[in-house]
C-alpha cells in the first residue's frame, strides 16, 4: 500500500490551510488569523476579539484594542 504525503501549505493572512485539499481556504470575514473558517485567532486591525469567534469594531480612533473600550 502506498501512502501518498501532502504538503502543508502556507497561506497569507486571512486564509487558513485545508491539508486534505492542499488549499488556502478563506477565514470569515474581519479576521486576520484562523485556523479554519469558523475559529478566529486574530483579528484584522481596528476589530477586538470576542470570545465566540467574532471580530467586533474598535473606537473609532482606535487602530488596536482589547474591547471596545480599551484601546
Amino acid at each position: 500500500m502506498t501512502t501518498i504525503n501532502k504538503c502543508t501549505r502556507t497561506c497569507s493572512d486571512g486564509l487558513y490551510g485545508n491539508r486534505d485539499e492542499n488549499l488556502c481556504l478563506s477565514c470569515k470575514s474581519n479576521c486576520l488569523l484562523c485556523t479554519t473558517g469558523t475559529d478566529c485567532e486574530k483579528c484584522k486591525d481596528e476589530l477586538f476579539y470576542l470570545d465566540d469567534n467574532e471580530c467586533l469594531d474598535c473606537e473609532s480612533s482606535c487602530k488596536v484594542c482589547k474591547s471596545s473600550k480599551d484601546c
